[in-house]
């Protein structure tokens, strides 16, 4: 499996990524708004062709886990788990001391991964995702606290 940085000509393979994750994926324009926004950092995992990503947001020495999605071939394999522990590398290398991320309270087998590489519960939001036809679900925001080290090229 391959890691690597996108760029913004990767937006339109984001999105279709994206839409076969969740219900409300993100368009086209969605994405390349993100990768051009600062702070932006988004990485594709592909075996023959990509299968996850990832899409973060640095400000400063804090950054938050915007979006993480793996397709149903590349489910159970070891994929979400590489695109975190290479984000969580890469935003290390850039004087990142904290992590922060959001996820659906019902999402148990997204709990288990982020638990594994190091986040913990730190608050919870009431009625933060919508659900259709259903009440909203909570949201619980996880950090994962980094050594610090000087960014590189400091």
């Amino acid at each position: 499996m391959n890691i690597d940085q996108a760029q913004l000509a990767d937006a339109a393979t984001i999105s279709r990524l994206h839409g076969a994750c969740f219900v409300r994926g993100w368009s086209e324009r969605d994405v390349a708004n993100f990768l051009a926004s600062p702070g932006a950092i988004a990485l594709i995992a592909s075996t023959e062709k990509p299968v996850g990503f990832v899409l973060a947001r640095l400000v400063l020495d804090e950054a938050e886990l915007v979006s993480i999605g793996v397709c149903h071939a590349g489910r159970r394999s070891g994929v979400g788990r590489a695109l975190v522990e290479r984000l969580r590398s890469l935003l290390g290398e850039r004087g990142v001391r904290v992590i922060f991320l959001e996820v659906a309270a019902d999402n148990a087998s997204a709990i288990a991964l982020y638990g594994q590489v190091g986040f913990r519960s730190s608050s919870r939001r009431s009625h933060y995702y919508p659900r259709e036809n259903a009440a909203p679900i909570d949201a619980i925001v996880m950090r994962l606290d980094l050594p610090w080290r000087a960014p590189c090229g400091s």
